[in-house]
């Protein structure tokens, strides 16, 4: 046909991408925050944080602490890696000397895909869990405060806010007698660690991993998380096979600056009831592929709803750029990596 534009090369293409997703970036902060002097102000969050606290704690033991995330219906806030899209939460923690806060500890997470972005988050309550290391000469019976200044993005299918909050609780030091019945289902929500060793190798462009798992586990639309950063395409569709007690996953590599990392941290999520495991792996031999599964993957968009999405968002842009902050996402992700 006559007419025709050419089609643009890839790296033109990534640039208006990152002008359009960074305009609308920061059209979102500007809505979040303000950004004209005298106009500062502290908006609500969607998210709501709070720090909770297991139990009393002895001199030179350990104790868990929570931080609560609730989300408005309709919200949803991200994991520790939130796919193409999003970010992750940060704790500026204000402790006393000697008291040290372990890394944050994730509940396995769910998959949402938005105009073809795959995001890992919780559209419902979740307790993201630490652990507090207590110095062995803290005084019996006494009581601690524990702070910090938390970071996280609140999130709807159309907009996100970048949203913080203060969490604070107080540490009783003395003996665990009573502790919150709740952190129970937080850890049993939490992947439980594989306990064998893994192993991936990269083929091409693919990421191939074996996972040590009984043939007699069950595994109901599976999907793996990953956690290494850059190194899968994480919206395309993943094959799982089976070959005996080693279970395949096949994912094609990131397309944007893929990296080779020393091992590939990921959770591997075995149903719908977010039962999962922590696994890493180390660079190694991996089988080849046996019994197909059915795989847990989105379906990838269709070529005509790629185009129709890109000429009305184009419009959007042109219009109001302000009216489709959901593309920031991206300038999030890009920013990142």
């Amino acid at each position: 046909m006559s007419g025709l534009m050419p089609t643009p090369g890839p790296s033109r293409k990534r640039e208006r991408r990152w002008i359009a997703s960074l305009i609308v970036a920061i059209c979102s902060w500007i809505a979040a925050f303000g950004a004209l002097p005298g106009m500062a102000r502290a908006a609500p969050t969607h998210i709501a944080p709070e720090l909770v606290v297991e139990s009393p704690v002895e001199p030179g033991q350990n104790v868990t602490l929570a931080v609560l995330m609730r989300p408005e219906p309709g919200w949803h806030g991200y994991w520790l890696n939130p796919g193409d899209a999003g970010l992750g939460m940060t704790i500026d923690w204000r402790l006393p000397s000697g008291f040290l806060a372990g890394p944050l500890q994730y509940p396995v997470p769910e998959t949402l895909l938005i105009a073809g972005l795959m995001n890992h988050v919780y559209e419902h309550d979740y307790a993201v869990l630490t652990t507090l290391a207590v110095p062995k000469d803290a005084r019996p019976g006494s009581t601690i405060a524990v702070s910090g200044r938390a970071q996280w993005l609140a999130c709807t299918d159309k907009i996100c806010v970048p949203e913080s909050g203060e969490i604070a609780a107080t540490v009783t030091v003395g003996t665990p007698a009573k502790r919150d019945p709740r952190f129970d289902g937080w850890r049993r929500a939490l992947p439980a660690p594989l306990g064998a060793a893994a192993r991936f190798q990269l083929a091409g462009q693919r990421v191939r991993i074996a996972v040590p798992l009984p043939a007699s586990v069950t595994l109901e639309n599976p999907h793996l998380f990953v956690a290494t950063e850059r190194t899968v395409d994480y919206a395309a569709v993943q094959t799982f096979s089976r070959s005996g007690d080693t279970l395949v996953v096949e994912l094609p590599r990131a397309t944007f600056q893929p990296q080779t990392p020393d091992r590939l941290d990921a959770v591997l999520r075995m149903n719908p009831a977010d039962d999962g495991v922590a696994l890493s792996a180390a660079p190694g031999n991996v089988p080849p592929a046996g019994t197909p599964l059915k795989s847990g993957a989105e379906a990838a968009p269709s070529l005509l709803g790629l185009i129709l999405s890109a000429l009305f968002g184009g419009l959007l842009l042109n219009v109001m750029p302000c009216v489709f902050p959901i593309l920031s996402l991206k300038a999030l992700s890009l920013a990142r990596a």
